[in-house]
């Protein structure tokens, strides 16, 4: 951000999010960092990859055997047919070459792994290669392809949902002068130095940029599909109905955070909806699901919270934004499409913006 407040050049905030959250994710993986928010290049081919990947979401939902079909077949003819599956089975490549280095180090045929540890170059903490290998999943679970999908469905989960969620709280927060001030001015009650990012409990305390957050978080419209539970054996029951076993289950995240009876004026950017009375609160909080609830609720929530915090902080004590006069928030920003997440139309520019050092 500091460089491009001094280029004065408009360009997609995104793309920024995303370089930054997808070094995170890389680290807190694979114990390393692709430097995206150094390589202007290296980002962009990146969230190309993944533009086209969630393109494709809408196909493998519905055929299930589509996957494995695509990665069955010769490299150069899925690069022919398609260059937005070639990029998915690019990616998927390399990571089963990294599942499968680390299987041999596990089973002592690397030489790498016969090497001794040298505490000053060598990660301390397992990579999620290791952490998968090491435990006590099935043979079948532990193969190199299944471990491929498994880091690669972290590493998207990982990086676009922050990026997307931090694109969008720059454009509200943009768009509401008075909103960014107030939050600046809170900010200032616990960072005295706005290039030195409180610590984290200090941050989770402060009830409007937590609100700003919720509201970012609620209005992304995250998983924009519905994510069906079956119960394999035994009926379910729900009030005075009685579901059969086998039947899939599910609801729509993005419509729950949308219904006007829950949220009243659920397309406008509300962060005050989050500071109501205790029991008000409450009864938000029930229908707050972004990450989903149960079994089946992001494992990856903590460390998303603590990134919009911290992100959230860092950024906007010390940026405004200026809109790109020609956005269209219909067009631009707007959920339109379902392709598992939640899309803007395909005629979407982005959230293009200007940025400059706040005074």
């Amino acid at each position: 951000m500091e460089e491009m407040s001094k280029a004065g050049d408009t360009f997609e905030v995104v793309l920024q999010y995303l370089a930054w959250s997808t070094d995170i994710a890389f680290l807190y993986l694979e114990n390393k960092r692709p430097g995206l928010l150094k390589d202007e290049k290296k980002a962009r081919a990146w969230a190309e990859a993944l533009s086209s990947i969630v393109e494709s979401l809408i196909i493998q939902k519905q055929i299930p055997l589509f996957t494995p079909m695509v990665f069955s077949l010769p490299e150069w003819l899925v690069k022919a047919v398609s260059s937005t599956l070639f990029c998915f089975v690019e990616i998927h490549k390399d990571m089963k070459s990294s599942a499968n280095s680390a299987l041999a180090a596990r089973s002592g045929t690397s030489a790498e792994h016969k090497k001794p540890l040298d505490p000053c170059t060598e990660p301390t903490k397992p990579d999620v290669y290791q952490t998968i290998i090491e435990s006590d999943l099935p043979p079948p679970e532990k193969e190199a392809g299944r471990i491929a999908q498994e880091v690669f469905t972290l590493l998207f989960a990982g990086s676009s949902s922050t990026a997307r969620v931090m694109a969008r709280a720059t454009f509200h927060l943009a768009s509401n002068p008075p909103m960014m001030d107030r939050l600046r001015q809170e900010l200032k009650t616990v960072m005295d130095d706005p290039s030195e990012v409180s610590e984290l409990e200090h941050l989770e305390a402060l009830p409007y940029l937590t609100a700003v957050i919720k509201e970012s978080l609620r209005m992304t419209g995250l998983v924009s599909s519905r994510s069906p539970l079956i119960s394999p054996n035994e009926p379910l029951r729900y009030g005075t109905w009685d579901i059969p076993a086998k039947t899939p289950v599910s609801m729509t995240l993005s419509s729950i955070h949308t219904n006007p009876s829950i949220f009243p004026d659920p397309y406008a950017f509300l962060p005050e909806r989050w500071l109501g009375t205790p029991d008000e609160q409450a009864r938000l909080e029930k229908f707050f699901v972004p990450f989903g609830r149960g079994q089946r609720m992001c494992f990856g929530i903590n460390l998303a919270w603590a990134q919009l915090y911290i992100g959230a902080a860092s950024v906007f004590s010390q940026f405004d934004f200026e809109l790109d006069g020609d956005m269209d928030r219909r067009r631009d920003v707007d959920i339109t499409r379902d392709c598992f997440l939640g899309e803007p139309s395909r005629r979407s520019r982005g959230i293009r913006v200007k940025v400059r050092k706040a005074v």
